[in-house]
């Protein structure tokens, strides 16, 4: 008896399966752009009525850098029409932190400082700021990532700390409405072993953990 009706019953089976799939997905695919729009379309106004928030976000290096230009721009045309600049710098304290529910984020408020730099108190600041938007943009500009500490032995005499570097950093974050990965600097790596290992938990040195190197 011939078996060739039957595999061809079979194949029309899975074709037919396969297209019931394919319908399926595409339906599941439109119904997800459609969720999608309606979801950006709420959210336009929600976001419109968000004033006077600073809201740090995750952002791609080229909008970074363009909001770092934006922002050099801006003090050029102040020391051009006043003869100086000041910076404006977002509050990061925990009284400025404000939790959006409807972002399920936390958002600065609307403090600021500002920083003058014909102000003796302020000008070691301002020079420290502009220095780290310098180098983060050149950062941005070669496409490479750079650790915190290396933003710090950059300009060792300016900075004279790394504290002082790093609370700098997260302010230009703040002042760009950005990470600070988004500003390709990254905590530094510590602790860091390569290679086979034996970690004892326990020693006679006042109980310190000893790691040491095992023989290959």
């Amino acid at each position: 008896m011939s078996t060739k009706p039957k595999k061809r019953a079979k194949v029309s089976a899975d074709l037919a399966a396969d297209l019931d799939a394919n319908e399926v997905m595409t339906e599941v695919r439109a119904q997800r752009r459609v969720v999608f729009k309606r979801l950006t379309e709420e959210s336009v106004p929600m976001l419109t009525n968000l004033e006077g928030v600073t809201e740090v976000e995750d952002l791609p290096s080229e909008e970074v850098s363009r909001k770092i230009e934006d922002l050099v721009v801006g003090v050029v045309n102040e020391i051009v029409t006043s003869g100086s600049f000041e910076l404006t710098v977002p509050n990061r304290s925990a009284g400025n932190q404000k939790y959006i529910e409807e972002l399920d984020r936390v958002v600065l408020g609307d403090k600021v400082s500002k920083k003058q730099f014909l102000s003796v108190a302020a000008v070691r600041k301002v020079a420290i700021t502009t220095r780290v938007v310098q180098l983060v943009h050149e950062v941005l500009s070669k496409g490479i990532h750079i650790t915190k500490r290396d933003l710090f032995y950059t300009d060792v005499k300016l900075f004279k700390d790394q504290g002082e570097s790093d609370a700098v950093l997260d302010d230009v974050a703040c002042m760009v409405g950005c990470t600070r990965t988004s500003l390709h600097v990254v905590a530094s790596d510590k602790g860091l072993v390569v290679g086979r290992i034996q970690v004892s938990p326990f020693s006679s040195h006042g109980g310190e953990l000893i790691i040491s190197l095992v023989p290959a």
